[in-house]
């Protein structure tokens, strides 16, 4: 069919037109693809437009990285607010913002680099006879999909030109829909639709397409066993519409950020339990030891009453871990003694005297010999 591959691997002129730095982003790939499509192409058929995904665009649309970005920018902001607000300095919630930042940037970058291995290892081809997609990272596949398959064609797209065409097929020709993605129309999951995703000049690809449509429209009229097809369509919406999972999504985030600063500033959720009037109290200081155990000591008399081993006690290594996030979120000092108090009402808490913060030591039961048995005996009467 094609005796000279230099000359099939030319694209059409109007491939030439539209082909440029888009093509030239995944040029390696596309030459091997665009060889092995040359190669099995019916008699008769050739190649209409090639094109491939712009990276930046699937980051964006795909991959949500702006969203992702915003909830990390917000996260940050609350995290450093809540800091100040909690009698920390400034230059604590800098630090705390600094934190969620540095961690959202990582992660930014991958969904980046996942989107650039995606434009980088796409290729999409309209022929005269079908569509063929040739995508896959790890595995590459190609998907095929006869023209006379294709109801209708939906365009969607910016302002600079690029945008998707999503591919509605006939009933009886269905494709999976966990296979196609990233290459498939979002919250399309009874009748997925093929969609060439990112693609520069959409539309003028749209309209080549809907050339070839109308073309098999007419050959099947001509043949009246032939199946029909409809006439492709184009649409192109005014503004893009945020999806309902994402709109219910940036909604939980609001309602986290506002139940959070509410329950700084006004106290709601917070544990507010009257134990009374302290009836004993004891100072204890835990010095860390080798392999990630401490020294409980008695500060008053300077006495070890026990070791806090890693693998048990877990109320007082509990307690002691949200006592210490407390501190530091507040701006104290960690590491500094605790109190074990015995409350008029009976109740003996572990209990923070920098943030006030207390943590019931008797609310479990009967407890074996441990540090937290240890703590309760120093307090008893």
């Amino acid at each position: 069919m094609h005796a000279n591959l230099e000359q099939a691997l030319s694209p059409a002129p109007e491939v030439a037109a539209l082909g440029g730095s888009n093509l030239g982003r995944a040029a390696a790939h596309r030459t091997k693809a665009t060889a092995e499509i040359i190669a099995r192409l019916p008699p008769g058929e050739a190649i209409v437009w090639q094109g491939a995904p712009r990276w930046q665009n699937v980051a964006a649309e795909v991959f949500h990285v702006r969203l992702v970005a915003v909830y990390f920018v917000a996260y940050a902001i609350l995290q450093g607010v809540t800091v100040v607000m909690s009698e920390g300095s400034a230059e604590q919630g800098a630090f705390s913002a600094a934190v969620i930042l540095a961690i959202a940037a990582p992660a930014l970058a991958i969904l980046c680099g996942i989107a650039w291995l995606v434009a980088r290892t796409t290729l999409y081809t309209i022929t005269s006879g079908r569509v063929l997609l040739n995508v896959g990272m790890a595995l590459p596949k190609t998907f095929n999909i006869p023209l006379q398959q294709i109801e209708s064609v939906a365009v969607k797209s910016s302002a600079d030109g690029t945008g998707s065409i999503s591919l509605k097929l006939s009933k009886r020709f269905r494709l999976g829909g966990l296979f196609l993605w990233p290459h498939v129309r979002p919250w399309r999951f009874s009748q997925p639709e093929p969609t060439l995703r990112a693609v520069p000049g959409a539309p003028v690809a749209a309209g080549l397409l809907g050339q070839q449509l109308r073309a098999g429209l007419a050959s099947a009229e001509a043949e009246p066993e032939a199946a029909p097809v409809a006439e492709a369509s184009t649409v192109t919406p005014k503004r893009p519409s945020v999806p309902l999972p994402m709109r219910l999504l940036m909604g939980f985030i609001l309602l986290a950020a506002v139940l959070v600063v509410g329950s700084r500033v006004f106290g709601i959720g917070g544990s507010n339990v009257d134990y009374g009037e302290a009836e004993v109290v004891k100072t204890v200081q835990f010095q860390p030891l080798p392999a990630g155990r401490a020294q409980v000591v008695a500060v008053e008399t300077g006495e070890a009453i026990g070791v806090l081993q890693p693998t048990d006690d877990g109320v007082v290594r509990g307690a002691i871990r949200a006592f210490e996030r407390g501190r530091i979120a507040a701006g104290h000092p960690a590491g500094s003694p605790y109190q074990v108090i015995r409350w008029r009402s009976g109740a003996i808490t572990l209990t923070d005297p920098r943030t006030g913060d207390h943590v019931p030591l008797d609310a479990f039961g009967p407890i074996g010999p441990s540090v937290t048995r240890d703590l309760l005996t120093l307090v008893a009467p």
